[in-house]
Parts: structure tokens; sequence; C-alpha cells
């Protein structure tokens, strides 16, 4: 997938910085703290392996 507008979003934890990232080439700029916010600090990454789908998550 191509995501046109790409411009990443600066952020200290990888899962605010990849969703950061892709609000941000949606139009939606918003502070890491608000992303952490809107997630309640839940982290996960989707992953797309050879076997299948994966997900994983913590709580933070």
């Amino acid at each position: 997938m191509i995501v046109k507008n790409f411009s990443p979003f600066s952020g200290q934890h990888c899962e605010t910085t990849a969703t950061g990232s892709l609000l941000k080439s949606l139009g939606i700029d918003m502070s890491e703290a608000m992303l952490f916010g809107i997630g309640e600090g839940l982290g996960y990454i989707l992953g797309h392996e050879k076997h299948g789908l994966s997900i994983s998550w913590r709580k933070g």
C-alpha cells in the first residue's frame, strides 16, 4: 500500500509514531499525548506474516 502525502510524525514511542504518521497523512495532526489518551496507553502491532496475520499489544 502506498500512502500519499506521507510526512513522518516525530514521536517517542513506536505505536504513537506509526499511528501519528498515518493520521497525519489524512490531514489529522495530533500530539503524542493525545494519541496516547485516545488509545489509553494501549500499544498494538499488526503484522502480515508468512503464516497469517499477527496482532500483538501491550498496556502501559
